[in-house]
């Protein structure tokens, strides 16, 4: 994949500036620098200052600008700080060796992935939000939460599993272009 050093870093600097940070794109580029013909992903993850336990990561191809696709989650008052990532083509004996700290968080319950296009995030289960389904039209398969009062907007398809009309959901307050959404919708309570 060709690396696009540029767009990287108004990728990354898209994301961070969101959540005012800096996303200290020149370390990563430093990285980068003698393995690029190798590198496929990029991003940055968010961790807690003090604990150092990752809230939540974003990823985007690095051969061109992402920044339309762009999603974020509100951390509200949580005081974090930006550490530049990426992903590369490894060798079967590196991906062995390295192969719990690379399923840290995609394989962990207590993350979820969400995409938009070719941009990807992966957050923290402490961020879902809890709402009632407040309309829902199966036929045109949208529909709005009720959350303090407000309707956030929602498709089936970023439902997990079959909701209905004022139904307990809980969900990740997404925040996009096209403003607040909620994504990877499940009931609170199942009932099978």
């Amino acid at each position: 994949m060709t690396l696009n050093k540029e767009a990287i870093m108004a990728n990354m600097g898209t994301f961070s500036h969101a959540y005012g940070l800096k996303p200290k794109s020149d370390m990563l580029l430093n990285a980068l620098h003698n393995i690029d013909d190798k590198v496929t992903l990029a991003g940055l993850l968010l961790r807690n200052n003090v604990t150092k336990k990752i809230l939540l990561t974003c990823q985007f191809p690095v051969d061109g600008y992402y920044t339309n696709d762009m999603i974020w989650v509100a951390i509200n008052d949580v005081n974090v700080e930006a550490v530049p990532v990426f992903s590369a083509g490894l060798t079967e004996e590196q991906e062995a060796s390295n192969w719990k700290k690379q399923d840290d968080m995609q394989n962990n319950e207590e993350y979820e992935e969400i995409y938009c296009g070719k941009f990807k995030l992966i957050v923290h289960q402490m961020f879902r939000k809890n709402g009632i389904i407040d309309k829902f039209n199966k036929h045109k398969g949208f529909g709005f939460i009720k959350r303090n009062h407000r309707g956030i907007f929602f498709k089936k398809n970023w439902c997990i599993n079959k909701v209905e009309q004022y139904q307990e959901v809980s969900f990740f307050p997404i925040i996009s272009k096209k403003g607040l959404q909620a994504r990877k919708i499940k009931r609170s309570v199942d009932y099978d």
